[in-house]
């Protein structure tokens, strides 16, 4: 899905996301990584890391099983992708 053409707010990227175990995000140079069978982010620290400055979801996010990824890191989008 182009996100830049459909536009995917608060609501839709935490329905999204809520099969969702294992969620990454880049933010700068840093990659945030969360698992949600350990902690329990807050809807507002997902979307914290998930949605953009103009208040919907940030390009690129690839969602694959129970991963997500929000932002491109090399490294982890090729151990998302390799299972």
């Amino acid at each position: 899905m182009d996100v830049r053409k459909r536009r995917i707010g608060p609501k839709e990227t935490l329905e999204l996301l809520a099969g969702v175990r294992r969620l990454w995000a880049k933010k700068g140079s840093k990659v945030i990584a969360i698992d949600r069978k350990k902690e329990s982010p807050t809807d507002r620290e997902i979307l914290d890391l998930f949605l953009g400055t103009s208040g919907t979801m940030r390009a690129p996010v690839l969602v694959k099983g129970d991963k997500a990824m929000g932002g491109y890191d090399k490294t982890v989008y090729e151990a998302i992708l390799a299972r």
